[in-house]
């Protein structure tokens, strides 16, 4: 894959995923598992499936959970949330409970 790939030529791979396409089927455990297993960089997770767009706020409990079962294998690579970190004030509300 292209994760792979980069990092045969010592290039950062990023990757950026959602929970998700529909709220029927959120696989977004085995993709993030995947995207470490072949090497990325760091991941980002948005806190929404493809199918919610902008309908609801992110799931920030899901995004710590997958945070939290890259830590329970070992990883260390750098997980960023996003979604609906639009102020200082939201920022403040959801970083002392997600770190």
């Amino acid at each position: 894959g292209l994760v792979e790939g980069a990092n045969k030529i010592d290039v950062p791979v990023t990757v950026k995923i959602r929970l998700g396409c529909e709220v029927s089927s959120i696989n977004c455990s085995e993709v993030a598992r995947a995207v470490r297993e072949a090497g990325a960089s760091a991941l980002t997770i948005h806190g929404r499936t493809a199918q919610q767009g902008y309908s609801k706020n992110a799931d920030w409990e899901l995004i710590q959970k997958l945070t939290e079962e890259a830590r329970a294998d070992g990883s260390t690579i750098p997980i960023i949330g996003n979604g609906d970190i639009l102020t200082v004030r939201n920022f403040i509300h959801i970083y002392p409970q997600k770190k």
